[in-house]
């Protein structure tokens, strides 16, 4: 890549994705420099830690380097010395930087940083996983924050660009003017140290540096600017403005796009679908798994899920199950007494994976939640039982689908599960034609819903090892994996209606 680009950021869902890295273990090298952006080592700031994170809860972290660090015998004076302070300042000096995706999340201002710092070369991001597509990006600029940081601004002369600038500020805080150019003056982050100081001085917890969420405003989209009775709101996408690389076997280009807000992406692979030939599939298209009805129906679905566990044990066959996180423990412990009733001794981990067995135990059984990532501790094991299926709200899902919409222009949503028990997702008769349409909603209801069984599952690699894999959602799992085979509910389950299904 370093023949092409001038510059590679690799960004991780997780540490521990991170520490697995041949470059990070040590276990090899490359011809560039490279670095781990690491996060502030709150261990080491003892004393100090608590206001470093008052500091940070007012953005104020450019000040608290200059002057809490400062005072900490570890910046310099120790053994092993924290060059954590400096560690922004030495992105430059090197041509390859490695950090979590939550980095970027907290620090927007990082790429457009980076990329003045090496002169505009060409930089390449390379987003694994993309769980930071997930975050919120509303902002909030509370009517206090913008006036105090105005009367700051205008009590500096040094700093101040002069009359044009403080006037767009205070057009800002009236919350007018939303909807034209905003352009920031060059200057604002290479004086946040000089505003920073003077703000904490004058105002101290009154104070907040909006100078990082104002970089933000002004490249918002203008028609994703609002006001209401607090002061000013906006989303604020990461618009990474470079070349940028999302690493994801489940991430849509069209959710991706939505979620940067740039439109279609090219997606070369996604037509393609890879899974093992010898892996089977089913999905039990049930209502009994939801979450709403699992506790009055978790004697039919564990018995038959014990069955499964025996049957694998008596053929040596390891077993993961994945549950929703509340209903982890109450179903081990079923599972576990009604497996003893029958002579069967076994172990069912909920928590401390990495206490298992090296290599998969039939009679040791880990139990998963949806949402588990970054863990690789399952790769050999041969079957996945889903115990209850993953839904969200019709709340949640209008929040999601319209962050970017101001409160007083949203929809109703709705799912709808009818006739078919596949899940839909639908505006509400008469909404606003300029509001959210279902072809969004069903975009993040997908990536909501279905992402966080897949890639659970997913946990077994069933995708390039052969795997037995049950799921239990009302969905249409087929642009996802290979058709297996899919099972209506049986006659003896229950719904919330009461209603027995054929």
């Amino acid at each position: 890549l370093f023949d092409t680009f001038d510059f590679v950021v690799y960004a991780a869902p997780t540490w521990n994705i991170l520490r697995e890295r041949r470059i990070v273990r040590g276990h090899s090298t490359i011809a560039v420099p490279w670095m781990l952006m690491l996060p502030r080592p709150k261990e080491w700031c003892g004393d100090f830690n608590d206001t470093w994170e008052y500091y940070e809860r007012r953005s104020c972290s450019t000040y608290a380097k200059a002057t809490v660090c400062r005072e900490c015998q570890r910046l310099a004076k120790a053994s092993r010395p924290c060059d954590w302070p400096t560690q922004f300042s030495r992105i430059k000096d090197h041509r390859l930087l490695l950090l979590t995706e939550q980095q970027l999340v907290l620090n927007r201002a990082l790429i457009p940083t980076l990329r003045a710092s090496i002169s505009g070369g060409r930089i390449l991001v390379i987003i694994d996983e993309a769980r930071m597509l997930d975050a919120n990006f509303e902002v909030k600029l509370s009517h206090d924050d913008l006036t105090t940081f105005v009367t700051v601004l205008e009590s500096l002369p040094d700093v101040s660009a002069g009359p044009a600038w403080i006037e767009t500020m205070q057009s800002i805080c009236k919350r007018h003017g939303l909807q034209g150019m905003l352009d920031l003056p060059p200057w604002l982050h290479r004086k946040a140290f000089e505003i920073q100081r003077e703000g904490v001085s004058t105002f101290g917890d009154a104070f907040r540096y909006v100078g990082y969420d104002l970089g933000l405003l002004a490249t918002s989209q203008p028609s994703e600017r609002w006001a209401d009775a607090d002061g000013v709101r906006f989303i604020g996408r990461p618009f990474l403005n470079c070349h940028v690389l999302l690493l994801s076997a489940h991430l849509s280009a069209d959710y991706a796009g939505e979620r940067l807000g740039t439109g279609p992406l090219a997606s070369p692979f996604e037509g393609f679908r890879f899974q093992h030939s010898g892996t089977r599939i089913f999905n039990l298209r049930n209502r009994a798994g939801a979450d709403r009805y699992y506790f009055r129906n978790h004697r039919q679905i564990l018995d038959t899920v014990a069955v499964l566990i025996a049957r694998n044990i008596e053929a040596g066959v390891s077993t993961l199950l994945i549950s929703r996180k509340k209903s982890k423990e109450f179903s081990a412990q079923y599972l576990a007494n009604r497996l003893a009733g029958w002579g069967m001794k076994v172990r069912f981990v909920c928590e401390d994976y990495a206490a298992l067995p090296e290599h998969p135990d039939p009679r040791t059984i880990p139990l998963i939640h949806y949402g588990i990532l970054g863990v690789n501790s399952f790769t050999e094991y041969q079957t996945a039982y889903c115990i209850n299926g993953y839904y969200i709200s019709s709340r949640e899902l209008g929040r999601a689908a319209q962050e970017s919409t101001p409160r007083e222009s949203r929809v109703a949503l709705k799912i709808d599960s009818q006739p078919d028990l596949i899940r839909r997702a639908k505006v509400a008769e008469g909404a606003d034609p300029g509001g959210v349409q279902a072809h969004t909603a069903s975009i993040y209801l997908h990536k909501l819903e279905l992402d966080p069984v897949i890639q659970a599952a997913g946990r077994v690699r069933f995708t390039t090892n052969p795997r037995v894999v049950v799921f239990f959602q009302m969905a249409d799992l087929e642009p996802l994996v290979q058709p297996g085979r899919s099972r209506e509910p049986h006659r003896r389950s229950r719904d919330g209606g009461g209603r027995r299904h054929a």
